[in-house]
């Protein structure tokens, strides 16, 4: 398998603004049917983070927070793992495994490119079996 990351990569990242709320998160993930969303940098310099279902269960429902109240930046995971278009997908892999995460960011030239997922690779893999 020497698939590249740009071959199984989701390049229409769902993304979402620190300040929103973890309402107006779920809501956007509900509608469009994604587990995570990427959060917007505050500026040039700055990091994307993400926020999954994972995180709103653990951080805020669990914690008794209100999903109306509390923002994103105030439970999101940040900086992410950061892939290339270029890697090969078993490094991906490799990578996402070491640091025990389920979805990396691709970043070129400082710009979001895309995401992947275990998900997308072990789908990938299935594929090439097919």
């Amino acid at each position: 398998m020497n698939k590249k990351v740009r071959d199984i990569m989701v390049s229409d990242v769902i993304t979402v603004d620190g300040i929103a709320t973890v309402t107006e998160a779920l809501d956007l993930m509900r509608a469009k049917n994604i587990k995570s969303l990427v959060v917007n940098r505050r500026n040039e310099d700055d990091a994307f983070g993400i926020v999954t279902l994972y995180d709103i269960v653990h951080k805020v429902v669990t914690k008794g927070k209100p999903l109306e109240t509390t923002n994103v930046c105030d439970i999101m995971t940040k900086p992410l793992i950061t892939v290339s278009q270029g890697l090969q997908v078993k490094y991906a892999a490799a990578l996402m495994s070491q640091f025990n995460v389920k979805r990396a960011v691709i970043i070129e030239d400082n710009k979001l490119m895309g995401i992947i997922s275990m998900e997308d690779i072990v789908y990938s893999m299935l594929d090439d079996l097919r």
